[in-house]
C-alpha cells in the first residue's frame, strides 16, 4: 500500500492507494472505502453501460452485473434513477466490492483522481450501499 487519504463529511471515509505488480508490470489503483460493520460476506459487482449499438452506440441505460449475495445492493442501485442519470452523464464505470473486515469499497483503476462527476457518482453509490436493506445477517 502506498497510502491512505482520509475524507471528512462524506460516506466515503478514506481512499486507499495501492500498487500491484504482476506479469504485465506495475498497476496503480485506488479503493474508496465505505465502512459498514454490517457487511458479513464478500461480494463483487459493477455497473454496465447499455448502448444503442455495441461499443460505438450512445449510452441509454445502466445495469449492474455480478453477485451482491443477500445484500440487496444491486436492487437498490438499479432503483436509483438519479444515479443512473449521473453515471450516464459522467461516463462512470463503477466496480463495487465488500469484505467483512472493511465494509464496502469502490475500486478505481488509477491513482489519478476521478472527475467531479465520477466522484459524485461514487458518493451516491456509497450512500445507497449504506442504506442497503440487508448488509448483514440481521436483515438491516
Amino acid at each position: 500500500m502506498i497510502g491512505i487519504i482520509e475524507i471528512r463529511q462524506s460516506p466515503i471515509r478514506y481512499v486507499e492507494v495501492r500498487l500491484e505488480r504482476d506479469y504485465e508490470g506495475v498497476t496503480y489503483w485506488t479503493k474508496y472505502r465505505i465502512p459498514d460493520s454490517r457487511v458479513i460476506s464478500i461480494v463483487s459487482f459493477r455497473s454496465v453501460r447499455v448502448r444503442t449499438f455495441p461499443i460505438f452506440g450512445r449510452v441509454i441505460d445502466v445495469r449492474w452485473a455480478g453477485d451482491d449475495g443477500v445484500t440487496g445492493a444491486i436492487e437498490g442501485l438499479t432503483a436509483d434513477f438519479e444515479l443512473k442519470a449521473a453515471i450516464i452523464s459522467a461516463g462512470a464505470e463503477i466496480a463495487v466490492g465488500s469484505s467483512p473486515s472493511d465494509g464496502w469499497f469502490i475500486r478505481h483503476p488509477s491513482t489519478d483522481a476521478p472527475s467531479a462527476g465520477v466522484l459524485a457518482c461514487y458518493e451516491k453509490v456509497a450512500r445507497d450501499l449504506i442504506r442497503t436493506k440487508q448488509s448483514s445477517a440481521h436483515g438491516w
